[in-house]
């Protein structure tokens, strides 16, 4: 069975049908993206999500830094020391803060986070690597 005429007109033209609909595909996914930039510029959802994402990167990192410092003498294990119940020293959370001020500054001022709150941040970082262990 030979194709139709409208099977050969199909075959023909169906490359150029493809290019069109990539082109168009191309120019909404452009406006799409154009949108979406001026929506997040506006929100600054984008903003927040790059400050808080380095700010508990900047967190787990020093306290990983922490551990990692004092993992090759066993009178320092601060893992250890930490799950024996007793308080976290101060120059632990210190250290953390430290770090994250130093490295992280620009988190740290968008979200105007006091000292306590850094501290309770560092706390909570330092009991979640406790617990991982």
């Amino acid at each position: 069975m030979e194709p139709t005429l409208t099977d050969q007109l199909l075959a023909a033209l169906m490359p150029t049908i493809l290019a069109i609909l990539a082109i168009l595909g191309s120019i909404v996914t452009i406006k799409l993206n154009g949108y979406l930039s001026r929506l997040s510029d506006a929100t600054g959802v984008e903003i927040d999500a790059k400050h808080r994402d380095a700010l508990m990167l900047g967190l787990r990192n020093a306290v990983l830094l922490l551990v990692a410092g004092r993992a090759n003498d066993p009178r320092l294990n601060i893992l250890d020391v930490w799950r024996t119940g007793a308080d976290i020293p101060d120059h632990d959370i210190k250290f953390v803060i430290d770090r994250v001020r130093q490295r992280y500054p620009d988190a740290v001022d968008h979200f105007g986070l006091t000292e306590k709150a850094l501290r309770d941040m560092a706390v909570a970082q330092i009991e979640s690597v406790k617990l991982s262990g």
